[in-house]
């Protein structure tokens, strides 16, 4: 199984600062391809929060800069289906 392992920093945007303070974290995504269709992870914060991710592959056609572009794109994130 391959495994890509990151350390990362968040730096929320001012608005979202009152309910998400800076913060750094880890994070371990699983794979069992090359070229996965889906991956499964852990992450750990020193806000002693923890969790776990399934992220599956929608479409592999553009490169999106930004969740919401990718959400105008790709029907199964938009929020109103």
């Amino acid at each position: 199984m391959d495994r890509l392992s990151f350390l990362y920093q968040n730096d929320p945007r001012p608005e979202h600062r009152d309910r998400s303070h800076p913060h750094l974290g880890s994070c371990s995504l699983n794979t069992a391809r090359l070229v996965p269709q889906a991956i499964h992870g852990t992450y750990f914060t020193d806000r002693y929060t923890q969790g776990e991710m399934d992220l599956r592959l929608l479409d592999r056609s553009k490169g999106y800069t930004s969740y919401q572009e990718a959400a105008g794109q790709v029907p199964e994130l938009r929020s109103d289906t």
